[in-house]
C-alpha cells in the first residue's frame, strides 16, 4: 500500500477474495473499514508502524457485503531510496472462524459458571479437570483448592458406581446418558440428582474426557416422598374418606 495515496499497489487473489473485489479493481482500504476500525488503524496500528517499523496483531476489516473478517497480520514499513517512509506491506491470516469459536466458548463458559447446575469434567480415568462454582459450593470444594488432585469417584456413592459401570457401554456407544442417581459431598451427604453425562471425542472419534451436569433434586424428591407418605396414610386409613362436588 502506498502511504500517500492509501491505495493498494498489489493484492493477491486470496485477499481480493476476502474483500469480494474484482481481479483488476483498484483498491482503497478506507472503503473496507467501519469508522471504529478506521480509528483503530489510525490510533493504534499506524503509530507503532512509523515508530518501530513494523506491527503485528489482530484486527478486522469488512468485505464489500459488510462481512466482518478478523485476521492476524504483520505490517512492515518500507522506505524509499532516501530513507523516507514510502510503502507498507501486510501479510495476514484469516482467523474469523477461530474467533467465532472463541466467542462461542466464552458464552458457554459464562453460562456454565452462572448456572445452578453442578458441572464436572473428568478425564477418562476420572481425574477431575473442572468444577464450576456451583459444584464447588455444593460438594464442599474450596474456591482456591487444586482440583487436579481430586477424583470424580470421591463424590460418587458405591451404589452409583455400580450403576455407572452398567451404563458405561451405553455411554460409549451413544455418547450421552440421562438419568437420576445420587452423588455425595465431601462431608458424606448423599443427595439425588438428575444427570446428563456426555463423552467428548476428538476429530478422529477417540474419547477424550467426560462431562457431567447434575441438577440437585433434593427438594422435589422430599416433596415426592411427602406426597407418597400422605397418599399411603389416606389409602390405609380406617376412616371413610370421600370426595364430592359441593
Amino acid at each position: 500500500t502506498n502511504i500517500k495515496t492509501k491505495k493498494a499497489l498489489f493484492i493477491n487473489s486470496s485477499y481480493r477474495s476476502k474483500l469480494e473485489a474484482d481481479d483488476e479493481e483498484e483498491i482503497s482500504f478506507d472503503k473496507f473499514h467501519t469508522q471504529e476500525e478506521h480509528l483503530y488503524f489510525k490510533e493504534k496500528i499506524l503509530p507503532n508502524i512509523f515508530q518501530k517499523g513494523r506491527w503485528s496483531g489482530e484486527y478486522s476489516f469488512r468485505s464489500r457485503t459488510n462481512k466482518k473478517i478478523v485476521v492476524l497480520g504483520e505490517w512492515i514499513l518500507h522506505n524509499d531510496e532516501e530513507g523516507n517512509p514510502n510503502e507498507i506491506s501486510v501479510t495476514a491470516i484469516d482467523i474469523s472462524i477461530l474467533k467465532e469459536k472463541e466467542n462461542e466458548l466464552n458464552r458457554l463458559a459464562g453460562i456454565i459458571e452462572n448456572t445452578n447446575a453442578l458441572v464436572i469434567i473428568v478425564d477418562l480415568n476420572f481425574k477431575v479437570l473442572y468444577f464450576n462454582e456451583a459444584a464447588k459450593e455444593r460438594l464442599g470444594i474450596g474456591k482456591d483448592e487444586d482440583i487436579t488432585q481430586l477424583s470424580g469417584y470421591d463424590f460418587i456413592p458405591n451404589e452409583t458406581k455400580e450403576r455407572m459401570k452398567q451404563e458405561e457401554a451405553k455411554l460409549y456407544a451413544e455418547g450421552k446418558c440421562v438419568g437420576e442417581l445420587t452423588i455425595n459431598t465431601r462431608s458424606g451427604e448423599i443427595f439425588p440428582v438428575l444427570e446428563v453425562a456426555i463423552i467428548h471425542k476428538d476429530e478422529a472419534g477417540l474419547p477424550q474426557y467426560f462431562s457431567f451436569t447434575f441438577l440437585d433434586i433434593s427438594e422435589s424428591k422430599q416433596k415426592e416422598t411427602e406426597l407418597k407418605n400422605l397418599t399411603s396414610i389416606i389409602e390405609n386409613s380406617p376412616a371413610y374418606i370421600t370426595m364430592a362436588d359441593l
